[in-house]
């Protein structure tokens, strides 16, 4: 007979549950293992400000675009979320949620709960601005994957105690320099063995904002990434990486001229009002507490028909951003070719622009064509088809990243429907899967209860 037939009954829970631990243990970690010798890693790079006709300007000499143009997909054109701005955009394209359901309502808003504002220019690094919802770095984190970020969003932000391997959130980065500085990280981090790389390039919006989107400068901009994008394809090429990885191209927003300010705030009640963040495009006009929106909402409603303005209740639900417990108490959004002026009273955040400092800007209506971005692709992951594929969403694009990656997607407000078609496997897992960390917690805590 053997000895654990004499044990305890302690005992035997205590070699019942280790054997249980080990088994799970050990299949976590071939899990991992395998995950780490994936063989189509995947690069996100997105180009800021990247309207989706720019390529336009530029169809003699693509450079290294050609290799979407030729031998990958296309879209036609990207839709944006409301509103067309950086922060809310990046969120968007990390997690496949809207606005309103991520928490990050504009590259300028106040949080009543925290009493905190967030700030383009800010660090934005505590995380409560960031646990509304999983970005895709941390959810391909927790699946065993290895993960890299640069100048990615404030993907240096833990997000439920979670940072992927390589984190480097956005700082400003300027010059076409930094593009390929960039993109030589990228090849490394590749040849290092990593799954997942996003990273991120400012240059063309720089030259948009400065120079307008019609300029030689924007022109000469795309010239200069896509000779940038010919010598990662080298480079990838001679590691003996390019056929192996699939590779996105995708933008926040498109970008539109500037053509005249109009000031809205003169006649205000001023002694209302907390804060109005944010101007160009649209303002968010925050109330002090307690008192009523009314008068700051028909002095606003009477300055000027290039504006449309919003009590919190009357925000169209089509710009899926009224949910948000930061909304403001009034939105204020410019109508295409206006540009809304910020006040010279403390509450203005950020200060007012001078008359001269912006050519091109973006934040308008996704409806707007101007706001139209990009989305190319290539790799095994992709059907080769050379070809533009009809208009997809920002929030669908998510979705691409958790086919290619084969991990769950959290749930988000794309439509798996319009990208399958030009994917070679046209499946997806949906949030109701469980992360391995989510599985191994889970049996862990069932040991404990053994024990106990």
């Amino acid at each position: 007979m053997s000895q654990i037939a004499h044990s305890s009954p302690f005992t035997m829970r205590l070699v019942f549950g280790i054997m249980m631990l080990l088994g799970v243990l050990s299949q976590y970690l071939v899990t991992v293992i395998s995950a780490k010798h994936n063989k189509n890693p995947l690069v996100v790079l997105m180009l800021d400000g990247f309207r989706y006709n720019y390529l336009d300007k530029v169809v003699n000499n693509p450079g290294g675009f050609n290799e979407f143009l030729t031998k990958g997909v296309r879209a036609e054109w990207v839709n944006g979320v409301f509103p067309t701005l950086s922060y809310p955009s990046w969120t968007t394209l990390s997690t496949g949620l809207y606005p309103e359901s991520h928490g990050i309502l504009g590259n300028y808003f106040f949080s009543r709960d925290h009493n905190k504002q967030f700030l383009l220019e800010g660090a934005n690094n505590e995380t409560f601005w960031w646990s509304k919802a999983e970005p895709i770095w941390t959810t391909a984190t927790k699946n065993g994957l290895r993960v890299a970020t640069i100048l990615w969003s404030r993907s240096d932000v833990p997000v439920h105690g979670v940072l992927p391997e390589k984190n480097q959130g956005y700082f400003v980065a300027r010059g076409v320099q930094a593009i390929e500085k960039t993109l030589n990280k990228v090849v490394s981090y590749l040849d290092e063995g990593f799954d997942l790389v996003m990273a991120y390039g400012e240059h063309i919006d720089n030259m948009g904002h400065s120079k307008g989107p019609e300029s030689y400068e924007v022109q000469q901009g795309l010239l200069d990434v896509g000779k940038a994008l010919q010598e990662f394809f080298n480079a990838l090429e001679i590691k003996n990486l390019k056929d192996k990885t699939n590779i996105v191209i995708v933008s926040d927003h498109g970008m539109t001229s500037h053509t005249s300010f109009i000031n809205l705030y003169e006649n205000l009640p001023k002694d209302d009002i907390l804060h109005v963040m944010d101007q160009g495009a649209l303002a968010l006009v925050y109330l002090k507490e307690g008192h009523s929106p009314t008068n700051t909402y028909e002095t606003l409603k009477k300055a000027t028909k290039s504006i449309s303005v919003y009590l919190k209740e009357e925000i169209p639900k089509s710009f899926n951003y009224s949910k948000s417990q930061d909304c403001p108490d009034i939105l204020v959004v410019a109508k295409p070719g206006y540009t809304i002026k910020g006040a010279l009273d403390d509450f203005q955040v950020p200060e007012t622009w001078k008359e001269t400092s912006m050519r091109g800007l973006h934040g308008y209506l996704p409806s707007m064509p101007d706001m139209r971005t990009i989305f190319f692709g290539i790799g095994p992951g992709f059907k080769k088809m050379g070809i533009m594929v009809p208009p997809i969403d920002l929030v669908d694009i998510y979705q691409i990243y958790c086919n290619l990656l084969q991990i769950p997607a959290q749930p988000n407000n794309g439509t798996f429907e319009k990208v399958k078609n030009f994917l070679v496997k046209a499946n997806i897992s949906d949030g109701n899967s469980m992360h391995k960390f989510d599985i191994l917690f889970m049996f862990s805590m069932l040991i404990f209860k053994i024990l106990m």
